[in-house]
């Protein structure tokens, strides 16, 4: 098992509960546990300005999933919650990003983990730094809390509430 940070965020239609839908879509994943989540932020728009506020948080699971298979499951729940391709940080109804596995490196086209710009986002650092500040992703030589610190990234990263997930009853007995 390992565990793996995922960053989840959404600027569009009832944000909140798209995340929470996301994240209740990975609590009953039979090939995660949910682990914690860090409190939920209202943060600016990164690259592309002109867009609504996004709601983010980082949650961490515990898997035995390869990395190309989480990014599979990730896209999926994306596609259920109904998000949109757009452009490049453009606004999305739900956007699940694998920040970082614990021990694993992945440099391929389509995934790249850690996240390529995880040590310049002030957004995911901020929830990140929450439940994992002495976390130092492989292949950095810098805990979160200290990319965070040294982040130059000046974006606006306000706590709007906690969020607390509870292992959800399965839906078939329910």
């Amino acid at each position: 098992m390992e565990k793996v940070y995922l960053g989840i965020g959404s600027n569009l239609g009832d944000r909140e509960s798209n995340i929470t839908k996301a994240v209740r879509k990975i609590a009953l994943n039979k090939n995660m546990t949910l682990l914690q989540s860090s409190s939920l932020y209202e943060t600016e728009p990164y690259g592309y300005k002109n867009q609504p506020p996004f709601l983010n948080l980082v949650i961490v699971v515990e898997t035995m999933m390869p990395p190309l298979r989480m990014l599979i499951a990730a896209k999926s729940i994306e596609e259920q919650i109904g998000r949109e391709k757009r452009w490049r940080w453009g606004p999305r109804e739900i956007d699940v990003d694998i920040l970082s596995y614990e021990k694993t490196i992945v440099h391929q086209d389509l995934l790249w983990v850690p996240h390529r710009e995880l040590a310049v986002r002030r957004f995911v650092l901020k929830p990140f730094a929450e439940i994992a500040p002495a976390f130092v992703p492989p292949g950095y030589d810098a805990s979160i809390r200290t990319l965070l610190v040294n982040c130059r990234d000046s974006g606006i990263v306000r706590l709007v509430r906690q969020m607390t997930f509870t292992k959800p009853v399965n839906e078939e007995t329910s």
